[in-house]
């Protein structure tokens, strides 16, 4: 009993010890470099935290999200939106950062707004794509006639002029009055009145009921001349009998494919086949998307009248009013 309760003061006496060095209070000067020691560490985190900020913030952005949803610098997507003069803004900004360094190849814009509400602010820089661009899709918008004059001017692309036309405010003034003129990297050094080309293969403006028969004959008087153009989609546009009575003799006068065949020689020849060496069957040619219009029975006589054999028409789901 004795060893046992001389043995019991010394444990009580070590775990008392312990307890004192647990809870013996700081000195000053201990305190006060243990708070110098992390004071570099706290700021270490702090800058740290703060420059990511502007990146997470703008990955959060749904706008950004859905302009970046294809790893790829040369195509840009936006399906089926609706945005307003704000998200325009924003997007236009992304475009600007993320779409201009590099040729841009294929963009389609349906973002269900007109000119002045912001696709306006996108126009500027669809200049500076001219020479790359080969598939341009402002389908689902609100484009009007005015608009039309003005993509066509500045893509590079002509037409006869017009007393409507004229009175517009042309393609130079707003790119003078923009502020998005010194983003144009990959067309740097070219003006605007020095080179009027143009790479576009496909042009889809469906779905802008504004556009009317005055804007679809004078986009089809800008591409009258232009041998590159392989498809051309105006679907519900509002054009009727009239447009179409319009539009027939420019189809008529269409020139043939760029790089196949002349006016003289037939594709269908043998002579052209030995000598260019093709299918005849697999020639490009232009395809016209005109359906879900207002096309009657005379717009589609005149327009099927004397088509050359490169020319193909699409006339389906006409909205023609009964008579009377």
């Amino acid at each position: 009993m004795k060893s046992d309760d001389t043995r019991m003061p010394c444990k009580a006496g070590k775990k008392r010890s312990r307890g004192d060095t647990l809870q013996r209070p700081l000195s000053s000067a201990e305190a006060g470099s243990s708070l110098k020691e992390m004071q570099p560490a706290d700021q270490e985190i702090s800058t740290s935290t703060t420059a990511p900020q502007k990146s997470t913030a703008r990955h959060r952005d749904p706008i950004y999200r859905i302009m970046h949803a294809l790893p790829r610098s040369d195509i840009l997507e936006i399906i089926k939106c609706k945005f307003g003069r704000e998200q325009c803004e924003r997007a236009a900004a992304y475009f600007k950062e993320s779409y201009m360094q590099n040729p841009l190849r294929r963009l389609r814009l349906q973002i269900g707004c007109d000119g002045p509400t912001g696709l306006n602010l996108f126009f500027p820089m669809l200049s500076a794509h001219r020479h790359t661009l080969r598939t341009l899709d402002l389908s689902r918008n609100k484009l009007t006639y005015a608009d039309i004059v003005m993509l066509c001017e500045l893509l590079g692309l002509s037409a006869m002029s017009s007393p409507l036309s004229q009175s517009l405010p042309s393609a130079t003034s707003l790119l003078s009055s923009s502020a998005s003129t010194d983003v144009c990297a990959c067309d740097e050094g070219q003006h605007l009145g020095h080179a009027k080309t143009s790479a576009l293969e496909l042009i889809n403006f469906s779905y802008n009921v504004n556009i009317g028969n005055d804007g679809a004959v004078y986009l089809m008087q800008c591409l009258s001349h232009n041998s590159t153009i392989r498809a051309v989609q105006l679907k519900h546009v509002g054009i009727d009998d009239t447009g179409a009575c319009s539009l027939a003799p420019l189809l008529r006068a269409r020139p043939p494919p760029q790089g196949l065949y002349s006016h003289t020689t037939s594709p269908a020849t043998p002579q052209c086949t030995a000598a260019w060496s093709f299918d005849p069957s697999r020639i490009p040619g232009f395809f016209l998307d005109l359906n879900e219009n207002c096309i009657g029975p005379v717009g589609t006589c005149q327009l099927r009248q004397r088509l050359p054999s490169y020319v193909s028409l699409s006339l389906c789901k006409q909205r023609v009013n009964p008579a009377g």
